[in-house]
């Protein structure tokens, strides 16, 4: 038995874990910026008989709004841009949430999720302190 157990390699498991924690709260921090710059409404895509329509919708109530045109590229990219940024936020937040509960479950995780600048503090790239993670020892060195 002793035999099997030695040729078994070593996982990193948990530091991969915190590096991916780490890499999506700096993600998450730039996407709501990002959104936070956006501009109001939402796009709606209408596809009939071969044809794509764009509609521009200010408030829920709205059932068409307003048309956007093809030509129109910039304006189309940037409500598309945010409809996308909307998405890939609520996935995001479901993956960490479910990094920070393996975390916390194996004794990696310290005090609450990192402390990172919030929106108003980021001028550049979000900085993501470490010191509220243990570094996981490699048991099977």
């Amino acid at each position: 038995m002793a035999k099997i157990i030695s040729r078994i390699r070593p996982t990193y498991l948990y530091e991969e874990a915190i590096r991916r924690y780490q890499e999506l709260l700096k993600i998450k921090v730039e996407l709501e910026v990002s959104l936070e710059k956006a501009p109001p409404g939402k796009i709606h895509v209408i596809r009939s008989k071969n044809r794509t329509q764009f509609y521009l919708r200010m408030k829920k109530t709205d059932l068409m709004g307003e048309y956007i045109s093809k030509s129109d590229a910039l304006r189309l990219r940037t409500y598309i841009q945010k409809a996308y940024d909307e998405k890939i936020l609520k996935h995001l937040d479901r993956e960490l949430s479910i990094l920070e509960s393996f975390l916390r479950k194996s004794n990696c995780f310290l005090e609450g999720p990192a402390q990172i600048q919030t929106k108003d503090q980021v001028k550049g790239p979000a900085q993501i302190p470490t010191t509220n993670f243990i570094k996981v020892s490699r048991q099977f060195d």
